[in-house]
């Protein structure tokens, strides 16, 4: 058999053993991808990003094209921060809670109302058939949520929260329906068969929010939207940075194929996971970032990938991705390189 990305994809999440580990990161390295692409990366060139990525990765998340570095500040007052390559919002300082609570009001309102406009259906569409051209034989995960479970900062989530519960609960409702009546109009399985939802629930050490608010307003959606992919025939990761140890059995239980990215350096650990969880979900990340990809040097960088293959990929389950979630310009570029063949050459069941 002559293995395709697709084909080692589907076999790791399905618990199944391809030829060699697949790759999966979000790269956002100007010397790698000038070296896959065969050029520097213009800003807002999606198809040289997507093309470039191709080259090195048998799995890709919706990618962010390099951006003008600048500032705006959008109506609200939220100042809007962007660098090369990602932007960020920062809300207006003193804030209050009553303004939040119109706020959220008004969103829940409109989420509500939502159902799929069926020119933007067309236009997604379109858009996947452009981006599976230019990813050739990579698959491109086209569906990416979030599940709602707290408003604003995490501050502001937690105290909002407890002043208007019954708001708030309203609001994480409407915004996950809607999120999951999108969901069901485009998700197709042939454009890709795995999807990604992202929610940073921790810190180093620790878990951001206390378990049983998790367990109350976000693994409830996260349950329900496992069973929404999965009726489609498709796969999702989760993704989420920090400590997520006390969370991840709340995790597995709502359904989820795997987990990204195992942020070593905040406290997680791969043997305990492959313990824990390794015969159901699949570990997507575990390579260190830190000392490792970014601080090392390209012999050591393949010495304990090679180590990381075997112990991590024992038993199958393992797609080899960054623990920082992503691969960037803090990375010399020899590293990468030694850690990219050191997987095509090492990573072998």
């Amino acid at each position: 058999m002559s293995w395709k990305p697709k084909d080692r994809v589907l076999a790791v999440l399905n618990g199944d053993l391809p030829d060699r580990v697949p790759v999966f990161d979000y790269l956002i390295h100007d010397g790698i991808l000038e070296h896959f692409g065969g050029k520097p990366i213009p800003v807002g060139d999606e198809e040289a990003m997507v093309r470039a990525c191709s080259g090195c990765l048998d799995l890709c998340h919706p990618i962010g094209v390099p951006l003008e570095p600048g500032e705006k500040v959008l109506p609200d007052g939220t100042r809007r921060i962007s660098e090369r390559w990602m932007s960020w919002d920062v809300p207006p300082v003193g804030r209050s809670l009553e303004s939040l609570a119109e706020e959220i009001g008004r969103q829940t309102e409109e989420k509500e109302a939502f159902r799929p406009d069926p020119r933007k259906i067309l236009e997604f569409k379109k858009h996947a058939s452009d981006v599976n051209a230019w990813a050739g034989d990579m698959v491109y995960i086209h569906m990416s949520s979030i599940c709602a479970f707290l408003p604003g900062t995490i501050e502001e989530g937690i105290y909002l929260y407890e002043d208007y519960p019954e708001q708030v609960e309203r609001w994480v409702k409407a915004s996950n329906r809607a999120m999951m009546q999108w969901i069901d109009a485009v998700a197709d399985p042939e454009d890709s068969p795995v999807a990604i939802n992202w929610n940073d629930i921790a810190l180093k050490g620790a878990l951001m929010y206390p378990l049983p608010l998790l367990e109350k307003l976000l693994f409830p959606a996260l349950s329900e939207l496992c069973d929404l992919y999965h009726s489609k025939k498709m796969k999702l990761v989760f993704h989420s940075d920090g400590d997520v140890s006390a969370a991840l059995p709340g995790l597995v239980r709502c359904g989820i194929d795997a987990f990204n990215p195992l942020e070593i350096s905040a406290g997680m650990d791969v043997r305990t996971f492959k313990a824990g969880f390794g015969r159901s979900t699949t570990l997507v990340g575990g390579v260190d970032a830190v000392d490792l990809l970014a601080f090392s040097n390209p012999k050591t960088v393949a010495d304990e990938t090679r180590r990381f293959l075997q112990e991590a990929g024992a038993g199958g389950r393992l797609m080899a991705a960054s623990s920082s979630g992503e691969l960037d310009d803090s990375m010399p570029y020899e590293n990468l390189m030694a850690y990219f063949e050191t997987v095509w050459e090492s990573g072998v069941y």
